[in-house]
């Protein structure tokens, strides 16, 4: 097994009681099967997050789908950059377009700059007071998980159904328990606000000025998209370096896949160089 990354997660695994802290997580750097995973996924049209929970799920030193998928999707996000900065370094470029000229703006991001600190962890569960419909309300809260994702593929409304499974408890000021299913719209956005604010990795907002208008404008940045484009981008390449290696030294291609990423691209070189 390739030597793991140790990676401290602002939030970490939701505990039993709810409660989540900074903890450290092993993370192998990505194999050819990993990058095959991915490819064929997308190829496919697979949920990004079930293919997330996937990929994770093998690249954590605690291995197993069900780990992956009791993450908040802050830790995922950030895993995944962790991944994508040991495969492809730490600079990322991006294209982003200005919403009042469409001019394009090429980016050049920092994988350092996009992660929050290990230190700012806070609690899985959490109580919440909010203002909608006239009235103030108590809820308890809790972070979207992985699996909370996954179970609200196939229904109609992922969003509502995304944020009934994510409230534990909603009680109006004047102490009736509100069943879930009566959120109005604007109950609902107060409470998908505070849903966000809990978990500030999960969402990323890069703040731009357009060159040639002027125009500053905000654009969300999402690691799963980046990391998987880029490697769907390479799908020929990996299969090239595999072919090659194959015909240099006669390996399985199981044995070829199973190669980090960076020590099969120096077998291709060499394979080449014969």
């Amino acid at each position: 097994m390739p030597a793991c990354l140790r990676v401290s997660l602002p939030v970490g695994l939701i505990a039993a009681n709810g409660a989540a802290a900074a903890r450290e997580i092993g993370l192998r750097p990505l194999t050819g099967a990993d990058e095959l995973l991915v490819q064929e996924a997308m190829a496919a049209g697979a949920p990004r997050a079930a293919t997330t929970t996937e990929l994770l799920g093998g690249c954590m030193a605690e291995p197993g789908e069900a780990a992956a998928e009791d993450l908040c999707v802050g830790d995922r996000e950030a895993l995944l950059l962790h991944l994508r900065r040991a495969a492809f370094g730490e600079r990322i470029e991006a294209v982003v377009a200005c919403p009042r000229c469409q001019e394009r703006l090429d980016l050049e991001l920092r994988t350092s700059d996009l992660l929050l600190p290990p230190g700012e962890a806070g609690r899985a569960r959490f109580e919440v007071s909010v203002e909608a419909d006239g009235a103030g309300w108590r809820t308890v809260l809790r972070r979207v998980t992985g699996a909370d994702q996954q179970a609200v593929l196939g229904a109609e409304d992922p969003a509502a159904a995304l944020l009934r499974r994510c409230v534990v408890e909603l009680v109006r000021d004047d102490g009736v328990a509100w069943p879930l299913e009566d959120i109005t719209d604007e109950l609902a956005r107060a409470l998908d606000e505070a849903l966000r604010h809990s978990d500030p990795q999960a969402e990323i907002r890069l703040d731009l000025a357009c060159p040639a208008c002027g125009h500053g404008f905000t654009a969300p940045f999402d690691p799963t998209a980046q990391l998987f484009a880029e490697l769907a981008a390479e799908s020929d390449l990996l299969l090239r370096e595999v072919a090659a290696i194959a015909r240099a030294f006669h390996w399985r291609e199981r044995d070829i896949l199973a190669l980090p990423r960076g020590r099969r691209r120096a077998y291709a070189t060499l394979a080449v160089a014969r």
